[in-house]
């Protein structure tokens, strides 16, 4: 997602009604994909990685989700103090370069996955571009929760269900991908 992007925005409350629906049965991870280099999203993703440092990184994206408009220098540092993080040292991860390495990874690893717009979701390697409805993303949730439960009925270890699902998906992907290289 991109910190700049309305409608990344949006799933600030959907997260929060996935994770109160599904308790302790689906995992949300977040990808920095800034669409803009240059822009102010960059540095709001340097200090959304700043608080996770100090293990409030969602607090503190839910707050830059919310307050889009607010992306100068002194709104990151009051975002800071209004999640309660310790101020010197998140300016101090600010200041260094491990943040930008982060987010060039993240970046690099969507371009791998073909992001090339935000946002985009991927539901255990399923991708979806633009925003999501809840009523499709509880669908797709509960389509991969029934099929990993069958998984595991057929003797597939709780621990492998996600490296397992999202081989699968990848090679639908790579294959649907070298179907659309051979018709070009």
């Amino acid at each position: 997602a991109d910190y700049g992007c309305r409608y990344c925005a949006r799933s600030v409350a959907l997260r929060e009604r996935m994770a109160a629906k599904y308790k302790g049965r689906i995992r949300w991870v977040f990808k920095n994909f800034p669409v803009n280099p240059r822009s102010r999203s960059r540095v709001a993703a340097q200090a959304a990685l700043a608080a996770h440092q100090q293990g409030e990184f969602w607090p503190y994206h839910d707050l830059l989700f919310r307050n889009q408009g607010e992306f100068g220098a002194g709104d990151f540092s009051g975002h800071a103090d209004t999640v309660g993080l310790n101020l010197k040292r998140f300016r101090a991860s600010m200041s260094g370069e491990a943040l930008n390495k982060v987010i060039e990874a993240d970046l690099s690893l969507g371009r791998k996955l073909g992001v090339n717009g935000t946002p985009t979701f991927f539901i255990n390697g399923r991708k979806h571009l633009g925003s999501i409805s809840h009523g499709l993303l509880k669908e797709l949730i509960d389509e991969e929760l029934t099929y990993a439960r069958t998984l595991v009925k057929e003797g597939l270890k709780p621990g492998e269900v996600y490296s397992k699902l999202t081989e699968e998906k990848k090679t639908t992907a790579d294959d649907e991908a070298k179907k659309d290289e051979d018709n070009s």
